[in-house]
C-alpha cells in the first residue's frame, strides 16, 4: 500500500466491526475492516480481522423457538443483545472500531410484508461507546421492496470491474444470486434469493442425526436421489416464482422439513437427505434461467458462503450448471467465510455517511433509500 493510499484512507475511511448471525443460526461471524466508501460508490477497503464464535445449544434453541413462536421476541431480542456483546468483547478492544454494523438474527422474513432481525444494540454501545447500526431491512419494505437480498450491493462493488460479466452465488442459509454487468451500472444490478441454501439440509442433520451440519457433504453421499421426492420439491411455487423475490425459513425451515416426512415417511434418512442436496443445488441453478436472456456467454460464477464447504452441494451444482468458470471467492481474495460480515460493514459504512444502499432493481423497492437506523 502506498504512502499516498494510506494518508486518503485515514482520511476518507472509517473502521467499522461487522456482525452477522443472518439466517445460518450456527454462530456469529466478525470482521473488522478499514472501509473507504463516498457519495459516487468509489471504494477500497482493508481486511484487518476476522473472528467467528459458534452458537451454543441454549442459544441455537432458543433462536429456533423465537422463529416458531413470535411471542418470545422482547426475550430473545435482549438475550442476543446480550450475547453479541459477550462474545464480541472476547475478540476486540474498546477504541479498536469508530462503528459497529450489526445484522441481527432474522427470526421473520415475509417476501415484502415485513423482515424482523433481533439482537438489542443498545449492549454493545455500553461497552464500545461507538454508533451501532442495525435493522438494514426495514426503509427499503417500508418502499415496497422485500428489503432484500442485500449482497449483490456488495457484490457490485467488488465485481463492476471484473473482466467478465459475473454471477455471484452466496449460499448462506438462503440462497441468493447476483448479476453484475461488467463495468455496468448500479440500477443494471438483478439480485434474489433462490430458496434454500444450507437451511432445509442443516435442519434435517439436526433433526435425524443430532447434528449441526453436514460436514462436507460426507452424511449425503451414502444416500441416493428420490427422484418423486425431488420432482415434489422442485414444484414448490417459490422455486418457479419471477424475481424480485426473497425468502426465509417461514417458507425453507423445520416446518417444511416436518410437512415433508409426514408426505413422504418411507424414504430412507441418507436418501431424504441427499434429495435435499440436490434439490438445494437444482432449484439455485434453475432459478439462474430467470437471468439467462440477460447475461453473455462470457461470464463467471463466483460462489461463496458456508456452504461451499459442503462438496456434494458444490459438485451437485456443477454438474448441472452451463457456467464454464466457476470460481470460489476466496480464490479471488474475498474471504467466503466472512463476506456477509464485510457485507455489514460496508452497508454500516453506507448509513453513516448517508448513502442509499438498496438496489431497487433488486428488491422491487420504488426508490433508494438507506438503510439501517443508528444507535448512540
Amino acid at each position: 500500500m502506498t504512502i499516498l493510499y494510506q494518508e486518503l484512507l485515514i482520511k476518507k475511511s472509517k473502521k467499522i466491526l461487522g456482525l452477522m448471525s443472518g439466517t445460518s443460526m450456527d454462530g456469529l461471524d466478525m470482521c473488522l475492516a478499514e472501509v473507504s466508501l463516498d457519495n459516487d460508490y468509489s471504494f477500497e477497503y482493508q481486511i484487518i480481522n476476522t473472528k467467528y464464535e459458534k452458537f451454543d445449544i441454549e442459544t441455537i434453541n432458543f433462536i429456533k423457538r423465537g422463529i416458531l413462536d413470535n411471542s418470545c421476541l422482547n426475550e430473545l431480542n435482549i438475550f442476543l443483545g446480550k450475547k453479541y456483546s459477550d462474545i464480541v468483547k472476547q475478540y476486540f478492544f474498546i477504541n479498536e472500531m469508530d462503528l459497529i454494523s450489526m445484522h441481527g438474527q432474522t427470526v421473520t422474513h415475509i417476501n415484502g410484508v415485513k423482515s424482523i432481525q433481533v439482537g438489542d444494540p443498545s449492549f454493545l454501545n455500553d461497552i464500545f461507546n461507538v454508533p451501532i447500526i442495525y435493522n438494514f431491512r426495514y426503509s427499503d419494505i417500508e418502499k415496497g421492496g422485500n428489503g432484500a437480498p442485500l449482497m449483490p450491493f456488495l457484490d457490485w462493488l467488488l465485481f463492476r470491474d471484473y473482466s467478465t460479466d459475473v454471477v455471484t452465488l452466496n449460499i448462506g442459509g438462503i440462497s441468493n444470486i447476483s448479476w453484475i454487468k461488467r463495468s455496468g451500472s448500479i440500477n443494471d444490478v438483478i439480485g434474489f434469493d433462490t430458496g434454500p441454501g444450507m437451511s432445509l439440509i442443516d435442519e434435517f442433520v439436526f433433526l435425524k442425526w443430532g447434528l449441526r451440519y453436514d460436514d462436507k457433504g460426507l452424511l449425503a453421499i451414502n444416500g441416493k436421489i428420490d427422484y418423486e421426492f425431488l420432482d415434489e420439491l422442485l414444484n414448490y411455487d417459490y422455486i418457479k416464482k419471477e424475481p424480485p423475490k426473497s425468502t426465509g425459513r417461514e417458507e425453507f425451515g423445520i416446518n417444511m422439513i416436518h410437512s415433508l416426512i409426514s408426505k413422504f415417511p418411507n424414504i430412507d434418512k441418507f436418501d431424504f437427505l441427499r434429495t435435499l442436496v440436490r434439490f438445494t443445488a437444482d432449484s439455485i441453478i434453475d432459478n439462474l434461467q430467470h437471468i439467462k436472456n440477460i447475461y453473455s456467454n462470457d461470464v463467471s460464477l463466483i460462489i461463496s458462503g458456508g456452504g461451499i464447504n459442503n462438496k456434494l452441494l458444490v459438485e451437485d451444482i456443477k454438474k448441472k450448471s452451463t457456467f464454464s468458470n466457476i470460481i470460489k471467492s476466496d480464490d479471488i481474495g474475498i474471504n467466503s467465510d466472512i463476506k456477509e460480515a464485510f457485507l455489514m460493514c460496508v452497508l454500516g459504512m453506507g448509513r453513516f455517511i448517508n448513502l442509499e444502499t438498496n438496489i431497487p432493481s433488486v428488491t422491487g423497492a420504488s426508490k433508494s433509500v438507506l438503510c439501517g437506523d443508528i444507535y448512540e
